[in-house]
């Protein structure tokens, strides 16, 4: 009872991690951030000001929802597991710790173009700020790779969730990789189908994963079959 408890509120933290993400990166910042246009990202950022502080927290509660849940998955999973179950933890404290300091870059954005500097200096010094959060973001897209990796091998060692989820977690996990080193590699040369690649595979490794955790849980150790 205890293991599917936990695993329970390892895919409640999990799905909010999913849905705060969403709203800022998916919501807010494709409402203010125009691409290739850093005169109207300027404007957008005076116009949407709440709105672009709102994606800000929704940033922290990100990764503060990533950390929680893999501190449920290492309670679980560290007796049977260690050395997989670290790999997971430690992942995800460094993407929280990058993620924290990366949100200052946001911050920094918005102050510029709400500052007295002049209008030109101004949107240059967001666009320049905005760049820099970019290059944080593909290193935090970087560290999910051993997280979802470690994490499907757990899932696919132990059995006490169905192996098929951790075989669907591994390429997920390399895609955020892939996709992350290509725009930082060739970022003239980075089609739209990598990203587009990354979020399928989020959303198949991801969602059925999350959903079987919160309505079945974990299996129990003796109960998990071999």
């Amino acid at each position: 009872m205890i293991a599917r408890d936990s695993g329970r509120l390892a895919g409640l933290f999990w799905l909010l991690f999913v849905v705060s993400i969403a709203v800022a990166l998916g919501w807010v910042r494709a409402t203010v951030v125009a691409p290739g246009d850093p005169g109207q990202t300027a404007a957008n950022l005076v116009a949407h000001e709440a709105l672009w502080r709102w994606g800000i927290a929704a940033t922290w509660v990100t990764y503060l929802a990533l950390l929680a849940f893999a501190f449920a998955v290492f309670r679980s999973f560290n007796a049977t597991s260690p050395m997989l179950a670290q790999i997971v933890l430690g992942s995800a404290l460094v993407s929280v710790t990058i993620a924290l300091a990366n949100s200052v870059t946001l911050f920094a954005a918005l102050a510029a173009v709400v500052s007295p500097l002049s209008e030109p200096l101004g949107t240059a010094t967001a666009h320049f700020w905005l760049r820099i959060g970019n290059f944080g973001q593909a290193i935090l897209e970087i560290l999910w790779t051993p997280l979802f990796v470690a994490l499907g091998l757990l899932f696919i060692t132990t059995r006490r969730v169905p192996a098929l989820f951790g075989w669907l977690l591994i390429p997920m996990g390399v895609g955020y990789s892939v996709n992350a080193l290509t725009k930082l590699l060739t970022p003239d040369f980075h089609p739209a189908i990598f990203t587009q690649a990354a979020m399928a595979l989020g959303a198949i490794g991801g969602l059925p994963t999350i959903a079987w955790l919160i309505f079945k849980g974990f299996r129990d150790t003796d109960a998990a079959p071999r």
